[in-house]
């Protein structure tokens, strides 16, 4: 129920403007009504006078009265109810984004956070050449909900798989009202960016962008139903991940409904993973003036760690209820208007750890979304402390190899027809060299040049590998071999073979002292020259 404290002190236009406790909170007539399941709807619609907008779900609807003023009188109403769960106004709130930007013209080598090879507590990065000989997102959709997007970007545009505005979802999108606000394209630069030497890259650049942007024409004051709109159209897609560098301290229970059921319930019980920001107030949010959206139990809420000390950076949120750190400082990414920029805050922390959710799903598609989220929180090699809460520092590569640890067989023929089009790294053949064990005996030929098997032993890096070696006249060629997260280079353990003849399919499993083959349950057939695609038996 909402409390009689609630004082009007103002009007705007068809807006009235109440305040709550510290927050300042606008209605419209708009309700959001949680109905019981057998509720009869219409009737109770009648009886208030109400008129239905829009059904989020069966029981979830977004209804309006006419009488503003007494917008809080009938959601009371409506919530003392037996056949309604919860009624409250369609609240008109603040909503901060959680970035601090910096302008300039940056490229890949101003990426700081992309190129260290440690993550120790005065390097919080990650290497992201090593994450690439693994992945780059292939086969991921990510969501983001944010104020606009530069969908002509040159870094982001091949990479944009839908955007809407929530504000007039049927209405084909203006190009400029898409451009005016930046926030929206820093976020998707740092998570889909274009790996094409012409700004910066992204941490999960082959994955695929949906947008979903919300109404700027109140500035900073948006609709609770805004928001669960733009979940729900998200809902819709094939996204995996939603994004969300955003926030009000005062969440609102039909959006913290709505957000549990994308977590847990969407995709077919497997859930999303839903990210948010924690702000960058330095805020205590176990204070009870705070109810933020990063604490909700089911999401992911990230919060920022310092680029030099083992300590949370001075600008960052924090509380017993948030989840995770990572890196959020002099950020490089894309700007509005086809321009770079570094950003800094949670924002771009939280973009950095939906980009690596994104990762780990193109390596193990299968997991649901609570073990995504407990992945990214064990990959953690160390943790920083303030006012004695703990928060686990994430660790990119360490968390891509926990989700490829947890596969069987299944898992692997589902990941290959997650994205069944991969490109063929080379041709396979078999050749009996007398100087190594029989599972070594192969050769790799790749754009005319002659590779050799080696075993981990052989190997500096203790990685199992190719060595080049003077043509062999006389090779007769078997199988292609397949980078099975979809990467075009042979620097990597992850391997299936295709045979040529037969279209079977072969999962390399390398142990220790030898190199085993298992049959997989689905047949690959060539696609175009230098693709194969993969599909059931």
């Amino acid at each position: 129920m909402f409390s009689s404290s609630i004082n009007r002190n103002s009007q705007n236009n068809d807006i009235i403007f109440y305040q709550k406790n510290i927050h300042k909170v606008g209605v419209d007539g708009g309700i959001l009504v949680k109905f019981s399941k057998n509720a009869n709807k219409s009737n109770i619609l009648k009886i208030f006078n109400l008129e239905k907008l829009q059904a989020f779900s069966d029981v979830l609807w977004l209804v309006k009265t006419n009488k503003i003023y007494q917008t809080l009188s009938i959601s009371n109403a409506l919530y003392k109810r037996q056949d309604v769960i919860y009624a409250h106004p369609d609240f008109i709130k603040k909503v901060k984004k959680r970035s601090i930007t910096t302008p300039k013209d940056p490229l890949f080598k101003d990426a700081w956070y992309l190129k260290k090879n440690d993550l120790s507590f005065n390097n919080p990065a990650f290497n992201i050449s090593e994450i690439f000989k693994i992945t780059k997102g292939d086969g991921v959709s990510i969501g983001i909900i944010d104020d606009g997007l530069d969908v002509l970007h040159e870094d982001l545009d091949a990479n944009i798989a839908s955007y809407i505005d929530l504000n007039n979802p049927k209405a084909k999108p203006d190009l400029y009202l898409f451009s005016q606000e930046r926030h929206g394209t820093m976020m998707s630069g740092i998570i889909v960016g274009i790996q094409n030497d012409k700004g910066s890259v992204g941490i999960a650049p082959k994955s695929k962008l949906y947008f979903a942007k919300h109404n700027n024409e109140r500035r900073a004051f948006l609709k609770v139903s805004e928001f669960i709109r733009g979940f729900k159209v998200l809902n819709d897609t094939k996204v995996s991940v939603i994004s969300n560098s955003w926030g009000t301290y005062d969440v609102d229970e039909a959006l913290k409904d709505y957000i549990d059921y994308i977590s847990n319930d969407s995709r077919n019980g497997q859930g999303r993973v839903v990210v948010f920001a924690s702000g960058n107030d330095s805020y205590n949010l176990d204070k009870k003036s705070y109810n933020d959206e990063s604490e909700i139990s089911s999401v992911l809420g990230v919060t920022t760690v310092d680029r030099y000390d083992k300590k949370l950076a001075y600008f960052s949120n924090y509380g017993s209820r948030i989840d995770l750190a990572t890196i959020g400082k002099d950020i490089v990414t894309t700007a509005s208007h086809n321009k770079y920029s570094t950003v800094s805050g949670t924002s771009p922390s939280a973009a950095i750890v939906s980009s690596v959710a994104g990762l780990v799903y193109s390596v193990n598609p299968n997991l649901k979304a609570s073990m995504v989220k407990n992945i990214l929180k064990q990959s953690a090699t160390f943790n920083v402390t303030k006012e004695s809460k703990g928060y686990p520092v994430l660790n990119a590569y360490n968390a891509i190899k926990i989700a490829i640890s947890m596969q069987n067989l299944y898992d692997v023929e589902m990941q290959m027809l997650y994205s069944p089009i991969k490109d063929i790294v080379g041709e396979f053949a078999y050749f009996d060299f007398a100087d190594t064990p029989d599972y070594l005996d192969w050769i790799l030929i790749k754009d005319n040049k002659y590779y050799r098997l080696m075993g981990k032993s052989q190997n500096s890096d203790n990685k199992l590998g190719f060595k080049q070696i003077d043509k062999i006249n006389g090779l007769k060629t078997s199988f292609y071999l397949i980078n099975r997260f979809g990467l075009s280079t042979f620097a990597s353990e992850y391997w299936v073979l295709v045979n040529k003849t037969s279209s079977s399919v072969y999962l390399m499993n390398i142990e220790d002292k030898k190199i085993s083959y298992k049959m997989l349950e689905i047949q690959a057939k060539k696609y175009t020259s230098d693709t194969v695609v993969f599909r059931r038996k």
